[in-house]
């Protein structure tokens, strides 16, 4: 089992330094064997290094990544410069129970796939206000996603080879904070993402990482940014959505040319379905 899943974490950070220490020992008291701890740093001024370096173990690795103002970089350079064949991905603001590499690859050894996530308590404030995700299913499909990102980054376990074939984190600046709902709608078309509805994450819930942080400030472009930016690469990996898939990004589409408001028509016709209790396109 150590042999088919040899795990490198991939932890960018930025001058977190008290955060990222305990992150890092969340990963070290992993009980499933970790083969490495990249900290990828983007340009940290703080003491971080130091209290990496003064670990002194040799699974913890310092990478630095430049000044980018973002994660896409340094995780990128994480994934490029590992030595494992899976990646799990951990922010440096959030924590991972004991068990959670550990129930990850218990999983993936019994299903044909080469992604899984969990779900997470949501940590606010310092207070545990529950699980992130209501998510009751066992994998997260390209229809979930085009619904809503249900994916936390701290909570993937990725295969490195599917990564690098399929594409690695968008790095233009237009993507900051949604680069990972940019990578998990590519990845949902190559592979099964299976998901755990375990809170094995400690998820820090804070805004400036949020959607709410993106260069744009109405949330419609920026869903029109991720799903574009998902067609081109559709477009170019010459990848066809199954006709689920397509009815419900002409839905999506329509919605985001329409900022999400309806039109007279669509009004009419929801109240009515919903009145004849028909489900339809405009009742969604």
């Amino acid at each position: 089992m150590q042999n088919k899943y040899q795990i490198s974490v991939v932890i960018p950070t930025y001058n977190r330094a008290n955060d990222l220490m305990a992150a890092i020992q969340s990963v070290l008291n992993q009980t499933y064997p970790i083969t490495e701890i990249l900290i990828c740093d983007d340009g940290s001024t703080d003491n971080s290094k130091e209290l990496v370096s003064n670990l002194n173990n040799p699974k913890v690795k310092w990478l630095e990544c430049g000044e980018n103002g973002g994660p896409a970089i340094p995780r990128n350079t994480g994934v490029k410069q590992s030595i494992g064949n899976w990646i799990a991905f951990l922010d440096n603001d959030d924590e991972w129970l004991n068990t959670k590499i550990e129930k990850q690859v218990d999983l993936l050894q019994h299903h044909d796939a080469k992604a899984c996530c969990c779900n997470a308590s949501r940590i606010k404030f310092g207070e545990d206000k529950g699980p992130y995700l209501d998510y009751k299913k066992t994998e997260i499909t390209t229809l979930d996603l085009m619904l809503q990102n249900s994916i936390i980054c701290s909570s993937a376990l990725l295969n490195k080879e599917l990564i690098l074939e399929t594409a690695l984190f968008p790095e233009d600046k237009k993507f900051i904070a949604i680069e990972d709902y940019c990578l998990w709608l590519r990845l949902s078309k190559k592979t099964k993402f299976l998901f755990i509805n375990e809170n094995l994450v400690k998820y820090s819930d804070n805004a400036e990482i949020s959607i709410r942080s993106t260069n744009t400030k109405d949330v419609w472009d920026t869903y029109s940014l991720i799903f574009n930016d998902f067609k081109e690469w559709l477009t170019q990996k010459k990848i066809s959505l199954s006709s689920d898939e397509k009815r419900e990004f002409k839905k999506l589409t329509k919605k985001i040319r329409q900022k999400g408001i309806e039109t007279p028509t669509d009004n009419f016709l929801r109240k009515l379905s919903d009145k004849l209790k028909i489900k339809t396109i405009y009742n969604s």
